[in-house]
């Protein structure tokens, strides 16, 4: 039985994960869009896996060949991963000024939140419980 795939294209190259993987592409989601020009800049991928945890995965394409890599493309990246917690940690706190998500944690009823969610909250557990790691790939 061949396991059906999440499917991406990023920067022409197509990016597949198995079903057992929750996977946002933050440049197109909502919320992203919402703070992406304020100075945030996030991963590519936000990918969660109920065994592994989470993966930060962010792709770099510098066509020009190896001498167009920025000098500090460690920090670069390390900014992507920073800004993408802190997006993650901003989208836990306006879940909990939400009435309806307050009240099915005081019931110990989020079984009954939305897919959308679950996502962001099982992201949020996993990088509090430094249960996460960044992917960076850089293709020159």
């Amino acid at each position: 039985m061949t396991k059906k795939k999440n499917k991406f294209i990023e920067r022409e190259v197509e990016v597949n994960f198995d079903d057992e993987w929750k996977v946002i592409k933050l440049d197109e989601h909502r919320y992203y869009k919402r703070v992406s020009g304020y100075g945030v800049s996030g991963v590519d991928f936000l990918a969660i896996h109920p065994i592994f945890g989470v993966v930060l995965i962010e792709m770099k394409n510098y066509t020009k060949g190896k001498s167009s890599i920025p000098n500090k493309i460690d920090h670069v990246m390390s900014n992507k991963q920073n800004d993408t917690i802190r997006l993650i940690n901003i989208i836990y706190k306006y879940y909990q000024r939400q009435r309806y998500f307050r009240v099915l944690q005081w019931l110990n009823l989020d079984y009954l939140y939305p897919e959308e969610w679950k996502i962001w909250i099982q992201a949020k557990k996993h990088i509090d419980n430094n249960n996460y790691f960044f992917l960076g790939v850089v293709d020159y």
